[in-house]
């Protein structure tokens, strides 16, 4: 499942204790279990797992019903679950464009789940209303002598899936999406 802690997009998976094959997928080489018997030899009950998660701050333990939460960088951290209700609703199906708009107005990136390109994000240029002066190219596009002063009002603009950036303009189909969420600066 995928949840949303606003205004970004994380994945998380609940140790339940019985799905070890599961964490172990999500987790990879994050992940760190030990088998711990010592009760079950002492004839006191059944073995269970120990399970560490190697995060940013180091070895940290999880314990029946904590979240493993996979950070925007890729890094794991474990969640009690009283603060994961608290900090994340469960993503279902993302944000329509006025609500992904906001969020460009609040200088949040966005993107579309639906789109094929991965890596492509959109952000909110402030513009030149005020002016900036002409480089070369500008001022031959333009008509204008190379330092004259250039106005540009806000725009937005798009990271190509190449690296390039181009201005855009959403499309019907985008303008329409429900499948908009925020991305983390990179």
């Amino acid at each position: 499942m995928r949840y949303r802690k606003k205004p970004v997009v994380v994945e998380a998976i609940k140790w339940t204790g019985g799905n070890l094959d599961k964490v172990e997928e999500f987790v990879g080489e994050s992940l760190i279990y030990d088998y711990n018997d010592s009760a079950w030899q002492a004839g006191e009950g059944a073995p269970f797992i120990d399970v560490k998660i190697k995060t940013l701050e180091g070895e940290m333990s999880t314990s029946y019903g904590d979240w493993i939460i996979k950070g925007v960088n890729g890094e794991f951290y474990p969640c009690k679950p009283d603060i994961f209700k608290k900090t994340y609703d469960e993503e279902t199906g993302g944000m329509n464009f006025g609500q992904a708009l906001e969020l460009l107005k609040s200088e949040t990136p966005i993107a579309r789940e639906g789109w094929n390109g991965r890596g492509m994000f959109v952000v909110y240029q402030k513009g030149y209303p005020q002016g900036i002066q002409s480089n070369k190219q500008t001022a031959e596009a333009w008509g204008m002598q190379e330092g004259d002063l250039f106005r540009c009002e806000p725009y937005l603009q798009i990271k190509m899936v190449n690296g390039s950036h181009a201005m855009w303009v959403p499309s019907i189909n985008d303008v329409l999406a429900e499948d908009w969420h925020g991305v983390e600066k990179a």
